[in-house]
This record gives C-alpha cells, sequence and structure tokens, in this order.
C-alpha cells in the first residue's frame, strides 16, 4: 500500500498548495542527507521528495486522492497500464456519448468537404466543356478558313476531336448524375 503523503508532509487533505510548499522545504532542511546525520536521513528525504512531487501536481494529486478515498484510481489512455476493453467484448458506457459526438462532428466535415468536392468538379467539367467547344471552333475554323493549296484535302481532325472530347465529357456527367 502506498504511504500516506499528507502524513509524511504532516499537513492536513485541505491543504493548501503554499502549505505543502512550506511544509517541504521546511522537512527537506531537517532531513536532507547532506544537512542531517540521521541514518535513516536518505530514505526520509527520498519519501518527502516522493510527496511532494505528487502533491504539487494536480493531476497526480487528484489521482492519489482518488486512490486514498477508493483505494484504487481508474486508469486512463495515458496510463501505460491502460486497456481498451472495448476491443475484448465489453463496451465502456462512458465512451459511448464521446463516441458519437465524434462521430457527428466528423459527418459535418465530410458533408463540408463532400460539398467542396461538387463545386470543384462542377468547376473542372465546365472547363472541360469550354475546352472542347473551343476544340470545335478551331477545327470549324481550321476547316473552313483556312487557306489550303488546291490539291490539299479538309483536315477535319480538330472537329472531330473537339466534338467527340465534348460529347463524351457529356456523356459520363449525365451517368455519374444517373447514379
Amino acid at each position: 500500500m502506498e504511504p500516506d503523503y499528507y502524513q509524511i508532509l504532516a499537513i492536513s487533505r485541505t491543504a493548501s498548495m503554499e502549505q505543502i510548499k512550506l511544509s517541504f522545504h521546511s522537512l527537506a532542511k531537517l532531513y536532507h542527507p547532506d544537512v542531517s546525520a540521521d541514518a535513516d536521513a536518505e530514505k526520509k528525504f527520498k519519501e518527502i521528495s516522493m510527496a511532494y512531487n505528487t502533491l504539487v501536481n494536480p493531476k497526480k494529486k487528484s489521482k492519489y486522492d482518488l486512490k486514498l478515498k477508493y483505494g484504487t484510481v481508474t486508469k486512463s489512455k495515458s496510463d501505460e497500464n491502460y486497456k481498451d476493453f472495448r476491443k475484448y467484448g465489453t463496451r465502456d458506457k462512458s465512451r459511448d456519448y464521446s463516441d458519437s459526438y465524434q462521430s457527428s462532428h466528423q459527418n459535418q466535415e465530410f458533408k463540408k468537404t463532400k460539398v467542396e468536392i461538387v463545386l470543384s468538379d462542377k468547376f473542372l467539367f465546365g472547363s472541360l466543356v469550354v475546352a472542347g467547344i473551343i476544340t470545335i471552333i478551331f477545327g470549324v475554323v481550321d476547316m473552313f478558313f483556312t487557306e489550303r493549296d488546291a490539291d490539299e484535302p479538309i483536315r477535319i481532325t480538330g472537329l472531330l476531336f473537339g466534338i467527340i472530347f465534348t460529347s463524351l465529357l457529356i456523356l459520363g456527367w449525365k451517368s455519374m448524375k444517373a447514379d
């Protein structure tokens, strides 16, 4: 069983931080191994230091107080011996609310991300359609308004590429909308 740190420092359980520090400093002066001639001075000094380090740290103090009051302390994730019992099939009821809050919060973030993706998809689709229409225009200009020699054939590749590219974009977009 762990020693009573309040008793070691000779303070009450409701002592303030200042009282804890004053008690530690006065006892440290008495039992410091360099000052005291007592044979158990080093052991006593280590106990005093351990008590002080525990009681001056708010997290350690609250755990220690719970341990004194109830005899045990519930492990937290930061403890090295913590075990997550959910993976063994036992539910920890105190976590259900935080998990549901966390999942709903993630759903909100997912919806926001989905809206951003839809907007970026529309922008990309629109810009590709514009590129397809410009390709069709350049194909028409090349076909009818470019001067050629008499024996040179009319080039329709630009026009065909623009029409095929734009029609595939529109068909792909319609099939995605149908899903």
